[in-house]
């Protein structure tokens, strides 16, 4: 019997906060492959390498911070979902960060971030 291979959709995150990070993987490792980048400054290059079905990015990142990615992901990937997923409540309505997909507030309950995945994803 030949074994089923099963794709696993990816969903880069790119978060500086190491919490959030092992909440990440716990929650949504079952259903999609997680990648986690703690650094704003390798998230191109791991962009490159990895082609994730979605991004999750934080606003507030140690190197290149969250606006300026989210401007250089969107250009090298116009299509590629990105949710904007920031603490600062202040950047869920700014015009800096219009062209993420989605913008949520960051917490601990995962249930509105699994929804936005899972509407890009499922």
């Amino acid at each position: 019997m030949v074994g089923r291979v099963i794709y696993m959709k990816t969903v880069l995150f790119i978060e500086d906060d190491e919490s959030i990070c092992k909440l990440y993987e716990a929650e949504l490792s079952d259903k999609y492959r997680v990648i986690v980048i703690r650094d704003g400054n390798k998230a191109m290059e791991t962009l490159e390498r990895e082609s994730p079905d979605l991004v999750v990015l934080d606003i507030m990142l140690p190197g290149v911070d969250g606006v300026t990615l989210l401007e250089r992901i969107k250009r090298w990937n116009k299509d590629l979902p990105v949710i904007v997923s920031t603490a600062y409540g202040a950047y869920r309505d700014s015009t800096t960060v219009w062209s993420a997909d989605e913008r949520i507030i960051k917490s601990s309950d995962l249930t509105e971030l699994k929804q936005k995945i899972a509407q890009y994803l499922d």
